[in-house]
Order: C-alpha cells, then sequence, then structure tokens
C-alpha cells in the first residue's frame, strides 16, 4: 500500500485536535462558509483545452467532462489530479444487533488492522493509482494500536437504529468535523484529488436508511442484500430499516438529524469530508450508495462513469 506520508499524517492530527477542542459545530460552519460555487471560467477553458486537440469534439465523452469538473473545482484549467489519498472511515453500527449482517463487529476491526498493513483490495488499488491510504477510526467499538490509523474516534460504535437513535446530534456533527478534519489535512499536505470510503459492518444498512429518510423512497427500493445475507435475513433487513423510520421520522430537510437518528459515524464523517473538500477547493472521488456525494460540482463522481471509474477519474 502507498502507505501516507509522516506530513500528511501530521496535517490530518494537526486539523483532527483542533476540531475536538473547538465547540460542536464550530469548525462545521467555518467549512460551509469557505464553500464556492464551481470556477465556470476553469471549466470553459478545460474544454476549450480538450477542443484545441486534434481529435473528434466530445469525442472522448465522460473523460472529458471528468478533466472539467477536476478544473472548475480546483479553479484552474491546469488540472492537478497528484498528489493522490484515499481516506477510510472506519466504524461500527449497534444495528447488527438486528440480525442484519452475517458478519459481527469483529470484521471491521479485522479489515481496519489489514488495511493498516496494506492487505485490503482497497490498498491494492489505492496503490495502482498512486494514491496514498488514510484510515480513520471514526467510531470502531474497538479500536487497533497502529502508528498508521487517525484516531479520531467519537464514540465506540453506534447506537441499534432500530430502538433508538444511531448518535446524539452533537456525536454526528462531531464525526462530520472529524471528515472535514481529515480532508483539510491532506489538503494542507498537498494531496489534489481524495476518494472516500468506509468500513463498518452494518452500513448498508444505516445508508439505505438515510437514503430512504433523505428521498422519501420505500425501503424495498433502496436496500441491497449485502454481503451473503439468506432471503429471510434480508427481509429482517428492509423490515428493520422500516421500523428506524417509523420509530424517528427524520426530517429530510434537516440532514445532521437523519444522521444523527438513523445514520452512522462513517457516513457522518464521509459526509464532512465531502464538505471540508470542497472547502478546500479538491474534488473528490466518490463510489456506491454509502459514499454518494453531496452535490454536483466539486465531487468528480465515480458512478458517473460506471465501471470505468478508475480511468475516467484517476486518469
Amino acid at each position: 500500500m502507498a502507505e501516507a506520508t509522516e506530513t500528511a499524517l501530521a496535517c490530518i492530527r494537526e486539523e483532527v485536535e483542533r476540531a475536538f477542542s473547538s465547540a460542536p459545530g464550530a469548525v462545521l460552519e467555518a467549512a460551509l462558509s469557505r464553500i464556492a460555487p464551481a470556477d465556470e471560467c476553469a471549466r470553459a477553458a478545460a474544454y476549450a483545452a480538450w477542443d484545441s486537440i486534434a481529435h473528434p469534439l466530445g469525442g472522448l465523452g465522460d473523460f472529458e467532462d471528468a478533466v472539467a469538473r477536476i478544473a472548475a473545482a480546483q479553479g484552474s484549467a491546469e488540472v492537478a489530479e497528484f498528489p493522490r489519498a484515499l481516506a477510510v472511515f472506519f466504524s461500527d453500527n449497534g444495528v447488527v444487533a438486528e440480525g442484519v449482517s452475517q458478519s459481527g463487529q469483529d470484521v471491521t476491526r479485522a479489515v481496519a488492522r489489514n488495511m493498516c498493513e496494506g492487505a485490503t483490495s482497497a490498498c491494492r488499488m489505492a496503490a495502482f493509482a498512486g494514491a496514498e491510504v488514510v484510515p480513520v477510526d471514526v467510531g470502531m467499538a474497538r479500536g487497533i494500536e497502529d502508528a498508521r490509523m487517525v484516531r479520531a474516534n467519537v464514540r465506540r460504535g453506534s447506537g441499534n437504529i432500530a430502538h433508538g437513535p444511531a448518535m446524539s446530534r452533537d456525536g454526528a456533527v462531531r464525526a462530520i468535523e472529524v471528515g472535514i478534519a481529515v480532508a483539510c489535512g491532506l489538503a494542507r499536505a498537498g494531496v489534489r484529488l481524495l476518494a472516500a470510503g468506509e468500513m463498518g459492518i452494518g452500513n448498508t444498512t444505516t445508508s439505505a436508511a438515510v437514503l430512504a429518510a433523505l428521498t422519501g423512497l420505500a425501503p424495498e427500493e433502496l436496500t441491497g442484500r449485502g454481503a451473503g445475507l439468506t432471503d429471510d435475513a434480508f427481509r429482517k433487513k428492509k423490515d428493520v430499516i422500516r421500523r428506524a423510520l417509523t420509530l424517528h421520522r427524520p426530517d429530510p430537510a434537516d440532514p445532521v438529524g437523519v444522521l444523527s437518528a438513523v445514520g452512522g459515524l462513517d457516513l457522518a464523517a464521509m459526509t464532512g469530508a465531502f464538505l471540508g473538500l470542497a472547502a478546500a477547493h479538491v474534488p473528490a472521488v466518490a463510489a456506491g450508495q454509502a459514499g454518494s456525494p453531496p452535490g454536483k460540482d466539486f465531487p468528480a463522481a465515480a458512478e458517473v462513469f460506471g465501471a470505468n471509474w478508475r480511468t475516467s477519474v484517476f486518469f
């Protein structure tokens, strides 16, 4: 694995310490105040650069659009794709007690150890793409002792959303601010393109619950089987999400409230990472249900490019 440099880890840890020493919400408000619209002049200049090359106009399709979006996010047609990094937020989810996953929380810890040692598929893909890997403990039930793990634990696992909130509102804000701190620390260290991911057994349940709360769509339309669930367990998973939404009735106009009611610490931290990247004018790579980005301008979202995301975004 391409391990995070000491400079990058030092910058991240300084930002995390600053976040935890500030009043809840202060770092979030500061990041939101720095987010500006994408630079349309840079976007137009990037398209003009493509058009100046001898090839059919628009002939490279989504690849041209991806470069233009990155230019708009960075504020320059001279797109900088290196250094790159992958930040992975680790957290456990209390909803696993409902039998929504075939694995327990010990798997989250095992994957964390393997990632710190560079022995995961994500590490291999990151190395192929030339990206540093930054594992972050934002809410593991049991942490690990490894110098390569960023320790930013808000609480030891989320609550069981079938019976109570995932976390307090302040806890959701703190987790968002961890993500902001990681993103801003990496930006300070010079990272120009960041992929954000998560690892936490049970988080396909929480991400489906968050998506259902925000969109109003039925859990049946949004919930995937996950890793190896039986038909009975899959039905139970969808029922748990319905029960959680009925219990909490989260307001889609209050995304922090949605996260605190039915989300997870990993999802909140990823939300913060995307906000922090937008504030720092660093484009993001996102993929999958749990990693859906919050806006169309700053993220260079992998789902736009389907199976070709590595060549389209990590060009």
